[in-house]
């Protein structure tokens, strides 16, 4: 009979196995237990949105001609390397906030427009005492500075300065009521100061621009900026506030686009080395005059620039874009002609 016996190797496969399987479960709980560790330390923590990987954009040179006497207001795409609108500065008035639930209402700071809350209104005729010792600007243009302001009070009665027509002199002054203000529309009163000529206007929103704008000029809406996601700067006069003294002054600068565009500057004159890394460690923010005008000074009768401060702009796109101003002249030395170089990061 023969007698039942292992063969060595097949036990020592049998025990290799047995011990692999081991092994196998081991690193399984391993492996188990840093997916879970994993998955606590990923809820625990935000996960960051990486820029895409792109190559920057070529160094481009542009031109804006605002006129010798500043009356063009030129609105600029940087994507598309060109400016997309341009109007006169007097074309409009007033502007309003197109954004669902927003009541904000803009003077047009760039005739030199001023505005007094509260007068009464006597005879239907708005009551100008003491309007020079009232009057209101809009100051550095964001909502919680304006003379009008962002709440509207259909009890409240303007008085309007129109600021300068084309020539410079005075425009004369309105008053104004602000009726109401719905997700579809503005409703406004206005007439003449001795209460002549009342009339009501609706100004509708449209949600694919920042803001709406009337002339009482045309007593009508007026097509003035382009949609919102078409532009990124504009170029203009406006109102800034001066505070040794405290006063309003006329300048010429940028105000940057309100939908979703942020800035930064950058003072050290390294204009060539900056690139994403850099500009992903400043501070960006969303003031209109981001850029401003103190991109250049004016001493000895000439404006003379500074190309050492770049800016840095992220459009509503999403998009990087770095810019210095090289000139402020056309080739026949009128000013009024804002030359700058910049390139997407």
């Amino acid at each position: 009979m023969r007698n039942s016996t292992t063969n060595p190797g097949t036990q020592a496969s049998k025990m290799s196995f047995h011990n692999l399987s081991i092994s196998v479960l081991k690193v399984g709980r391993q492996l188990a237990g840093f997916l879970v560790v994993a998955a606590f330390f990923s809820a625990c923590f935000k996960e960051e949105t990486p820029v895409p990987a792109h190559s920057p954009g070529s160094v481009t040179t542009a031109k804006v001609n605002l006129g010798s006497d500043y009356r063009y207001q030129v609105f600029f795409s940087l994507s598309k390397d060109s400016a997309v609108s341009q109007n006169l500065k007097t074309d409009w008035d007033i502007s309003f906030d197109a954004q669902p639930g927003a009541q904000t209402v803009y003077l047009n700071s760039a005739k030199f427009m001023f505005a007094a809350r509260g007068l009464t209104e006597a005879n239907g005729a708005g009551d100008t005492t003491g309007f020079y010792l009232k009057k209101r600007w809009d100051a550095a243009n964001t909502p919680d500075s304006l003379a009008i302001g962002n709440k509207y009070d259909a009890n409240v009665n303007f008085v309007i300065d129109l600021g300068l027509n084309e020539l410079g002199l005075s425009a004369g002054l309105k008053t104004l009521r602000i009726l109401s203000a719905d997700d579809q529309k503005y409703q406004i009163e206005y007439a003449n100061i001795d209460g002549s000529q009342k009339q009501t206007a609706s100004v509708l929103r449209d949600t694919n621009y920042a803001r709406m704008y009337f002339s009482f000029k045309t007593n009508q809406t007026v097509s003035i900026e382009p949609p919102k996601r078409a532009w990124d700067l504009v170029f203009t006069q406006y109102l800034h506030t001066f505070y040794e003294p405290y006063t309003p002054y006329l300048v010429t600068g940028v105000i940057i686009n309100p939908y979703n565009t942020t800035t930064a500057a950058d003072s050290s004159g390294i204009f060539p080395q900056i690139n994403q890394s850099f500009a992903n460690k400043l501070d960006f923010t969303p003031a209109p005059e981001g850029i401003g005008f103190s991109w250049k000074s004016f001493s000895d009768s000439n404006y003379k620039l500074k190309p050492n401060i770049t800016y840095l702009v992220k459009t509503s796109a999403s998009e990087y874009y770095k810019l210095h101003f090289i000139d402020f002249y056309n080739d026949k030395g009128v000013k009024g002609n804002p030359t700058f170089e910049y390139q997407r990061l």
